[in-house]
């Protein structure tokens, strides 16, 4: 039940192998060589239609396209009601749902799994992708308090997948809300709000440390992603900051030099987490939109690293 990937056990026919090698390739990022796959396995005699749905729909889902993977698995639903894929579809149309910003239906769409019959790995990953959920709707407590002991529980081996999934998400929720921070304003408030937001940050390194460790690249390439902009982000906070009052225009100087070469270090350190995740996509040979997200990325901070450094 609910794999990410199913292979299901049967004879091994000519469609089986293409589909399974579309799966070797979806595991490597490979979207589009794996839809050229499943498309040649579609005209074999024998190939089954469900199945081939249900992976061109996970690939079309995993390639950044949910909007156009939710009608195929509602489509699979419909024609396959008693397929053995029925949980795995419910369960992807859930996380494609959230994925397109309707997290509130997709809590929905998760009741009408059976949860009576989920143990081990798929009750690690249920609650995993529940938790995901209520964050995006803005409960960030409630999924916290459901990611908690879900993460601390979970083996080092168990769903890797959904793990890192989470912590990116929480992740994500972090540097969001050190984004919110306004670093303008009264001496005290600015200090208050840069610590408050050099903690947020040090809770992402964790998230996305722990996730690395996981060794799952979709999503380390996201943790490097948020990592980047959240560098980027307090750079850029630095950068436009009140002023502190009463200093003479010497003061005020020294001040502003202070400020830019603390907002120089961390938007390199934002070049740098990007550049970590070029690299790596590059040594690993994946392929995916965050790789296209990180290189662009890149290339605005570093030439605004320039414009700054030429001033």
């Amino acid at each position: 039940m609910l794999t990410l990937l199913l292979a299901l056990a049967s004879a091994q026919t000519s469609a089986d192998v293409l589909a399974d090698q579309a799966i070797g390739r979806i595991e490597t990022g490979d979207y589009a060589g794996a839809l050229i796959l499943i498309d040649t396995a579609a005209t074999s005699a024998d190939a089954d239609p469900d199945r081939l749905s249900y992976l061109r729909a996970v690939t079309i889902e995993l390639n950044g396209s949910p909007e156009q993977a939710i009608p195929l698995y509602n489509d699979g639903l419909e024609r396959w009601p008693d397929s053995t894929l029925h949980d795995d579809r419910i369960f992807r149309l859930a996380e494609a749902t959230a994925t397109v910003g309707r997290p509130r239906r997709a809590l929905r769409i998760l009741r009408q799994l059976n949860e009576d019959s989920f143990d081990g790995d798929d009750r690690v990953k249920l609650e995993l992708v529940r938790g995901i959920a209520w964050l995006e709707a803005g409960r960030e407590r409630r999924g916290t308090d459901i990611l908690t002991p879900t993460l601390e529980q979970a083996s080092a081996e168990q769903v890797t997948f959904y793990q890192a999934k989470a912590r990116m998400a929480w992740a994500r929720v972090l540097a969001d809300q050190a984004l919110k921070l306004d670093m303008r304003g009264r001496e005290k408030k600015v200090v208050a709000e840069l610590q408050a937001r050099a903690q947020l940050l040090a809770d992402v390194e964790g998230q996305v440390t722990a996730a690395a460790q996981l060794q799952e690249p979709e999503w380390v390439l996201e943790g490097l992603l948020i990592l980047g902009e959240a560098y980027a982000g307090i750079g850029a906070a630095l950068i436009d900051s009140s002023r502190p009052k009463r200093l003479t225009d010497g003061q005020l100087t020294e001040y502003d030099a202070l400020m830019d070469q603390h907002a120089m270090v961390v938007l390199t350190k934002g070049s740098r987490a990007y550049g970590s995740g070029i690299d790596l996509a590059a040594r690993l040979g994946w392929q995916s939109r965050r790789v296209e997200q990180l290189d662009v990325a890149k290339a605005k901070l570093d030439a605004h690293i320039e414009e700054l450094d030429a001033q």
